[in-house]
């Protein structure tokens, strides 16, 4: 199959307004117009979208039968096995967990942002391959510091960290986040200037988007507020995800009107059913065990991620050099 020919410029312009989209979104809702109808509407169709619509999204890889053909027969225990195990232990954990389920939140929470912090690299990777310079491991480190200082930093806000032995660490957690995060840009900053010349070569938006990465948790440690310190990065990975899926979605071009719907069925029926998961009030007594079940639906997206998005395997950077044509060998 040809790869489709996509302009990097368009697809990195998507994904940074995707980023903004939320804190611009959030800032409205909760800060500069609190009350407006229209503002309230955006906010939360943008929490829809970023949260269970991407994360259902990552299910349309079971529809595509060139993708599901090559996971079930090379990594079925990744891909089915795993999962089930998951989202048995984790509704059996918080069915029964008692004092031990905001430890079983706490480490959700450390997953799934450095999820977030695995999907920045593989933006990182796409962006330098894009304009043909590559991150440095100077680069490459500064990122995952500050994915360090992201955890860390996030704890305090989202996990239910004052009925665990952190309760009395929260200024100290958020202060090594800080440090993390200070070290990160430090790095990135010695990486800039050692590799000035060949930044100066590259297109303007190979440093922008690998400058947006590097910001990406600094509302941590600018906001107080958890929808504006955290829910804004959340979503913007969110948003993020749906562009790349969107990519995905339209190869072959032949077969684009039923993969598009494919999609769009995907984001809204089984992000839906997640959300009615994720509020578990209508299942009463068993409300926790859906609860758990639900977190562990969730981490299904992220073992799946981890796998079909690995470049370093033959079949997955062929798959998406097909979509992205900037992938491609020789390109």
């Amino acid at each position: 199959m040809e790869p489709s020919q996509v302009a990097p410029g368009r697809f990195f312009a998507g994904l940074l307004v995707a980023t903004a989209v939320p804190v611009c979104a959030y800032a409205l809702s909760e800060v500069v117009l609190p009350h407006h109808s229209v503002v309230a509407r955006t906010s939360l169709w943008v929490t829809f979208l970023g949260s269970s619509g991407h994360v259902a999204a990552s299910f349309f890889f079971y529809t595509d039968r060139r993708g599901r053909a090559h996971m079930l027969a090379n990594s079925r225990g990744r891909v089915v096995w795993a999962p089930l195990v998951v989202i048995a232990t984790t509704s059996a954990f918080f069915a029964a967990a008692g004092s031990w389920l905001p430890y079983g939140i706490t480490l959700y929470w450390i997953w799934q942002t450095h999820h977030y912090t695995r999907q920045n690299h593989g933006i990182l990777s796409f962006v330098a391959r894009a304009y043909g310079a590559p991150p440095g491991e100077l680069e490459r480190t500064a990122l995952t510091l500050s994915g360090v200082g992201g955890v860390i930093g996030a704890l305090t806000f989202v996990a239910p960290y004052r009925e665990t032995f952190l309760a009395d660490f929260g200024w100290h957690l958020h202060h090594i986040a800080l440090g993390a995060y200070a070290a990160g840009w430090l790095l990135y900053l010695a990486a800039c200037f050692r590799d000035r010349e060949a930044r100066l070569a590259a297109h303007p938006l190979r440093t922008v988007v690998s400058t947006v990465l590097m910001l990406f948790y600094l509302p941590l440690f600018l906001f107080r507020d958890p929808m504006l310190a955290v829910g804004s990065y959340a979503m913007a990975h969110g948003l993020q995800y749906l562009i790349f899926m969107g990519y995905v979605a339209a190869v072959p071009r032949a077969d684009l009107l039923r993969r598009a719907l494919t999609l769009i069925a995907c984001i809204v029926l089984l992000g839906m059913g997640l959300d009615f998961l994720q509020a578990a009030k209508p299942f009463g007594d068993y409300r926790m065990a859906v609860y758990g079940a639900y977190l562990g639906l969730v981490m299904w997206h992220f073992l799946l991620d981890a796998g079909v998005w690995r470049l370093s395997e033959s079949f997955q950077r062929g798959y998406m050099a097909e979509r992205f044509s900037f992938l491609a060998p020789g390109s």
